[in-house]
């Protein structure tokens, strides 16, 4: 059976149109059955359970690679003349999580997009 994690990510739409401008094709692992794409507002959500994710495997690399080239923009709060503020802000956020309990990854800013971690117990109701 071997090590499994579970995968999240999320995508701005601004992103993907910067992407597909370059011409740079989606991963091929997007166009899986098994992959879950949810579009939630301005906000393309990719999800995958119980997934061999290694690095090494040429899926999982050319969907990293993918998302490592996604870069964040520039944002500024100000008056016009001068700027008061100034940050990036992520186009992506990435969550996975393994079966041991340490195993977890982070990419870009999954907060931002409200993804995020949940570990429970579960038992039959009585």
């Amino acid at each position: 059976m071997g090590y499994r994690s579970d995968i999240c990510f999320a995508v701005t739409k601004e992103a993907l149109a910067i992407k597909l401008l370059k011409e740079e094709k989606e991963p091929a692992m997007f166009s899986e059955d098994w992959v879950e794409i949810e579009e939630i507002g301005n906000i393309w959500y990719y999800s995958i359970d119980n997934i061999k994710w290694y690095e090494g495997y040429n899926e999982v690399d050319e969907v990293m690679a993918w998302l490592s080239t996604i870069e964040p923009i520039i944002k500024t709060r100000g008056n016009g003349v001068t700027v008061h503020h100034e940050w990036e802000e992520e186009q992506y956020g990435f969550l996975r999580i393994g079966e041991d309990d340490e195993d977890i990854e982070f990419r870009g800013d999954p907060g931002h997009y409200d993804i995020w971690m949940e570990r429970h117990i579960s038992k039959p109701p009585h």
